[in-house]
């Protein structure tokens, strides 16, 4: 599985997703330094029927991880679900995938599902779009 070896192997990860995945039709992408290891990894990925993913990660090459993300889903301006590792240790149902989750409806703030396929350890964004592809495609 690919980590997070340099900044360089991640900028031609996201910029390759693109041509990996046929079912993209659009990327909008920026990766950036914010501090020497720390990196900005923000855009959109566009498919058919009007979905989108939106996503926002913050990568610290030094720790090789992923330090704070935020994934967005969208068909059309309608908010499908989102994931985001904001900690809910009230939440025993989260437990399995602590801390990250999944946001989805109906009442999209509070129901949370565990995600066990999301890690600060790996890309996320390979099951994100996969996800999207199996499911709303």
């Amino acid at each position: 599985m690919f980590k997070f070896e340099s900044s360089s192997d991640y900028s031609s990860f996201l910029f390759s997703l693109k041509y990996q995945f046929p079912e993209i039709t659009n990327s909008q992408i920026n990766f950036y330094s914010i501090e020497p290891d720390l990196f900005l990894a923000k855009g959109t990925i566009e498919f058919n029927f009007e979905i989108r993913l939106t996503f926002h990660e913050v990568i610290n090459f030094s720790k090789k991880r992923i330090v704070r993300y935020a994934y967005e889903v969208y068909r059309k301006n309608q908010l499908l679900y989102f994931y985001d590792p904001q900690e809910h240790p009230e939440d025993s149902n989260l437990v399995p995938s602590f801390p990250h989750h999944k946001h989805i409806h109906p009442n999209i703030k509070r129901n949370r599902h565990p995600a066990p396929d999301l890690s600060f350890d790996r890309p996320n964004l390979h099951f994100l779009i996969r996800e999207i592809i199996d499911q709303l495609l």
